[in-house]
């Protein structure tokens, strides 16, 4: 697993940057994940979903390949510029 448990990690949540400590952590392995083609089948085949290590947040789960360590990082992936995502903690100044 790539990050620890209470470990802080960053995703996008409706368009808005999150942060979390991690809660929980699942490994999903299945074994014939490419025999599932019908509702049926990916039932009995994946019934934990899709291969992946997934992440409990307070905001949910977030899988593996949603999750950043930094906001650099979060940004780089999304191609914007490091301060184009605010810090939380950031107040508003008067200019």
């Amino acid at each position: 697993m790539k990050y620890q448990l209470e470990q802080i990690i960053y995703y996008m949540r409706e368009n808005k940057v999150h942060s979390a400590p991690v809660l929980a952590a699942l490994e999903v392995k299945n074994a014939h994940q490419g025999w599932a083609h019908s509702k049926e089948q990916k039932e009995i085949f994946t019934p934990f979903g899709p291969a992946g290590v997934k992440y409990a947040t307070c905001h949910g789960i977030v899988s593996e390949n949603e999750a950043f360590a930094s906001r650099e990082e979060l940004a780089g992936f999304l191609s914007l510029p490091n301060d184009a995502i605010s810090q939380p903690d950031a107040k508003p100044t008067n200019t």
